[in-house]
């Protein structure tokens, strides 16, 4: 009888014990799944994003290039208002011839002019007294002259040249030089023009705006 009692409560025991294995195992899978469960999630919650920042990525390099092109055409537009400003400045430099003679070199240098009743002379340089005389003009040739004005040995800057006649805009004129026979006053059938080497007058041609 005892050996009986003692087989039925090792049997018992034996139940109970597997009853809380079953029951551990049973809990240890419950949290595998609810991890497993939670990940899926936190998966899916990752995988919208994905879109969102491909987005953001497109939308940051259309700015870059929107910048870079701006940059560029800013640049350009830069360089060619310069180039302009360049070219301008050469066209309306002033104009410099210099005639050697025997007496000395003679050097006329003027710019395009305003249209007016006056010429500015940006630098002369005469070896001996001399007439500066202003022509119209024919065919690329002096035909009329408008003005005369004496000066003596030296060099003169910046000088205003009184007109009788006002220069047209956009017309082109010569200024042409003339030896002076002494008397100190112009008169062309007597006082002869200047010519330098190879025999060409001296003469600087100028445009007026």
């Amino acid at each position: 009888m005892e050996n009986t009692n003692t087989n039925t409560n090792k049997t018992e025991n034996e139940a109970s014990q597997e009853n809380i294995l079953s029951d551990s195992i049973y809990e240890e899978n419950s949290e595998d799944m609810q991890q497993q469960s939670f990940e899926g999630m936190a998966q899916e919650d990752d995988d919208p994003g994905a879109p969102n920042k491909s987005a953001r990525k497109w939308v940051l390099f259309i700015i870059i290039v929107i910048a870079v092109g701006f940059f560029i055409k800013l640049n350009k537009g830069n360089n060619n208002e310069k180039d302009n400003t360049e070219n301008e400045a050469k066209e309306n430099a002033p104009v410099t011839e210099n005639w050697p003679t025997s007496a000395g070199a003679y050097e006329v240098q003027i710019g395009d002019q305003e249209a007016g009743n006056n010429i500015k002379i940006d630098s002369l340089t005469f070896p001996q007294d001399g007439w500066l005389v202003i022509y119209t003009n024919e065919n690329n040739q002096p035909k009329h002259i408008i003005s005369a004005y004496r000066f003596g040995e030296g060099t003169v800057k910046n000088f205003d040249m009184g007109l009788i006649t006002e220069l047209e805009p956009a017309t082109l004129y010569h200024a042409v030089i003339f030896s002076d026979d002494g008397d100190k006053v112009f008169n062309y059938t007597q006082d002869q023009r200047i010519l330098g080497e190879g025999g060409n007058i001296m003469s600087v041609s100028f445009e007026t705006k």
